[in-house]
């Protein structure tokens, strides 16, 4: 396979597969090669930073998760649920376990199983993928949540997908490339909702 049809396979990947198969590449890499690409990654969020700044702050507080627990894992709250994880400090284990909490919802499973939406069965499996790569989490709710939902997930999707493809040969339900995502900048009402 060409370098080119890499990374064209790559790019029509749902954004939960492109983050998962970073992930894992990440940990076969050299420590040399890890602290380069970390240097290139830091000089690409050096161009969104001062847009990002003030959503930061919002999501390292305990009380902005929390927020979200109220309402419940929907596939409304689920899109700023990644958001909020992409700006969370590696660091900051005490929003880590109120994460943890909020993902750790068997009713996730069955809102994925009963849906039909192969685009919100991906934005699941985005959140999951990002919660068990996540540093702020503990190693312990990781492979928790990478076992109890990641993987049962994962099984929807391949299963409803296996469906869907089987179906589309009339039409074209795939999974659609990412959308960009919509990132907070004020605190969720109680609702999970923006003011």
């Amino acid at each position: 396979m060409q370098f080119s049809e890499i990374l064209q396979v790559f790019h029509g990947m749902p954004a939960c597969d492109r983050l998962d198969l970073v992930c894992r590449m990440l940990q076969h890499c050299i420590s040399y090669e890890v602290r380069f690409i970390g240097t290139v990654l830091s000089d690409m969020g050096r161009e969104h930073y001062k847009n990002m700044v003030k959503s930061e702050l919002y999501v390292n507080r305990v009380n902005y998760f929390a927020g979200f627990k109220e309402s419940g894992l929907t596939h409304s709250t689920c899109e700023k649920v990644c958001c909020a994880l992409a700006l969370l400090h590696s660091d900051n284990r005490p929003v880590g376990e109120v994460v943890f909490d909020l993902l750790n919802d068997p009713k996730v499973l069955t809102l994925c199983e009963e849906t039909r939406h192969l685009k919100m069965l991906n934005d699941y499996r985005l959140l999951y993928v990002m919660a068990v790569n996540h540093p702020a989490l503990s190693v312990r709710h990781r492979y928790y949540l990478t076992y109890n939902y990641l993987q049962k997930l994962d099984a929807i999707y391949t299963e409803k997908s296996f469906l869907a493809s089987s179906q589309s040969e009339q039409g074209t339900e795939g999974a659609a490339a990412s959308v960009p995502m919509t990132i907070p900048t004020q605190d969720p009402s109680p609702d999970g909702e923006f003011n």
